[in-house]
């Protein structure tokens, strides 16, 4: 009753801002069934996202996942993202609870899109509080970013204040050509010793129907910089034969020989390679999907399918009522 409480209190509070200029409410769910060492159905995703514009060059995002618990004096650990975002001559100044900068094609895809990933993936805290700034250099955006590192406990106040100084460059999708998704970053792991990272993120749109990513993420161990020894790796290619079907192929590495890193074990060497395809029924209509996926890793098989909805459930736009 508390969750379904507060949950309602958040939605009635971004309702209210029914004054904006906008207001959008998208719905998504997944679930199926997992065939594994234990075949189980599953329901791994449901959650509502909020946007609109509040005036000109201000607007609000909000996502809320209902899938995950809330944490004692921590409800906003089941709210993905909430932020401001405020717009003006091609720069963008954001405020909130926002997606930690990291470069890389795996990490920038939405959590509804992913059925297996790397070690680094699932581990890292990629929501956080902060502030970015970012600048659009015509199909690029530059964004300089300052939050919560993702290394950041409640388990002392000295850990809860871990700072993340982040510095990435996004592509635009559906472009063409070489799109780069790269980043710098310093997490603070302990008080004082920052962890270097950097991430390289390439994607290959051959064709409107094929394309390839590449990401090479490499970690060091606070106060020194080295190469391949924590890193992960993912390679990905999309396949679209027709507008109602997707084929994907895709493979994932980790790695860590360096450090106690607390996101990867050391002594962690671990692959995943799989093939999935998506089946969208409304053909050009993207909001079913149906997926099926086989991935084979060092202690199993799996095999995951089942159904994701994605619907826009209001799309409202009061400045045209205003006039």
């Amino acid at each position: 009753m508390k969750k379904l409480m507060l949950s309602l209190v958040s939605m009635a509070f971004f309702l209210n801002l029914a004054q904006a200029q906008s207001l959008r409410l998208d719905f998504e769910t997944r679930g199926g069934i997992m065939f594994d060492s234990n075949p189980h159905f599953y329901a791994d995703f449901l959650s509502l996202k909020a946007s609109g514009d509040i005036v000109p060059g201000l607007s609000f995002t909000w996502k809320q996942r209902f899938n995950k618990a809330f944490t004692g004096s921590q409800p906003m650990n089941a709210t993905d993202y909430v932020y401001l975002d405020y717009k003006v001559d091609g720069w963008t100044f954001s405020a909130g609870k926002q997606v930690l900068e990291c470069g890389g094609f795996e990490y920038d895809a939405p959590p509804i899109d992913l059925h297996f990933t790397t070690e680094y993936f699932t581990a890292i805290a990629c929501y956080q509080f902060g502030v970015s700034v970012s600048k659009s250099l015509g199909n690029y955006r530059l964004v300089g970013q300052f939050c919560r590192s993702p290394y950041a406990t409640m388990d002392t106040p000295e850990s809860n204040s871990l700072k993340s100084f982040n510095i990435s460059l996004h592509g635009t999708y559906g472009v063409g050509g070489w799109l780069p998704m790269y980043s710098l970053n310093l997490f603070e792991a302990t008080p004082g010793a920052y962890s270097f990272q950097f991430t390289l993120g390439n994607r290959f749109e051959v064709t409107r129907s094929l394309a390839f990513e590449l990401d090479f993420i490499n970690r060091s161990a606070p106060g020194s910089v080295s190469l391949f020894k924590d890193m992960s790796a993912v390679a990905y290619m999309s396949i679209v034969p027709a507008e109602w079907c997707e084929i994907m192929l895709k493979g994932v590495y980790d790695r860590n020989v360096l450090w106690d890193n607390p996101m990867i074990e050391k002594g962690l060497m671990k692959w995943k390679a799989g093939i999935g395809v998506y089946f969208f029924p409304l053909k050009e209509n993207k909001v079913i999907r149906l997926h099926c996926y086989y991935w084979h890793q060092p202690d199993g098989d799996f095999v995951q399918t089942g159904l994701t909805w994605r619907p826009t459930i209001l799309n409202l736009d009061f400045s045209k009522k205003k006039d």
